[in-house]
This record gives structure tokens, sequence and C-alpha cells, in this order.
């Protein structure tokens, strides 16, 4: 858990990392973000954000197992839900650090996509 916060905190200082749910729109708008990331305790509207704006990119978003008051220490506010990676070979070097539990959720969007282009109803 260190490594990857200790990773975000690098990302930040090279200027990779865009912070909050504005710039990262931002982000997401410009065609600069390659990863969406989400705190563990993200509300649903904010998760719901970022899945949004993962459908814009394509690393799409993950959920970290960090928790916004975390993220938010490693980038200097008091917390933080939602992030953005605009440089693609970190972006690849932190998903590789994540643990499998990590990349679930997008492996999970990707599987409720196919099913609800295969005709079958998906949740409300």
């Amino acid at each position: 858990m260190n490594k990857i916060l200790n990773f975000l905190g690098l990302m930040k200082k090279a200027g990779k990392l865009v912070v909050g749910d504005e710039a990262c729109y931002d982000s997401v708008r410009t065609r600069k973000a390659k990863l969406i990331l989400v705190a563990s305790d993200a509300s649903p509207n904010a998760l719901n954000r970022a899945k949004g704006y993962a459908g814009e990119t394509k690393g799409g978003y993950i959920k970290l197992p960090a928790t916004k008051s975390e993220l938010g220490q490693i980038v200097g506010r008091e917390s933080c839900a939602i992030l953005a990676v605009t440089d693609k070979e970190f972006a690849e070097a932190l998903v590789k650090k994540l643990p499998p539990e990590c990349l679930f959720a997008k492996e999970e969007d990707k599987k409720k996509n196919k099913q609800n282009s295969e005709g079958e109803r998906g949740e409300l």
C-alpha cells in the first residue's frame, strides 16, 4: 500500500497526476487522461462520475486501496476522491504495482458492458 501511495506522490511531483473532479474532467475532455483513479471510500456519485470519465479514456478506471484522506495527504489536500494519470508509462507502471483485487472494478465493468451488448438486462 505504501508503495502505491509513494508512487502516486512521485507522479504528482512529476506533474503527471491530476487531482479533483473538475481537473479530471478537463483532462478527460482534452484527451490527456490515460487512467482514472478512485478512492476506496468514494461516494456512489463520485464513482459514477469516474466511470463516466473512464468511458472517454482507453485506460478505464481503477478503485484504489486507499481512502480519500490518504489520497489527500499525498496530493496536499484534506481529501481527494478522484485522480487522473496523464502519462501512459506512469499509468502502466501503476497498474503493475496494484494488487489484482483493485483491477477487478475495471474488468467487472467490461463484463457488464459485454453482457448488455449481448442482449441481457443490466441493473438499473
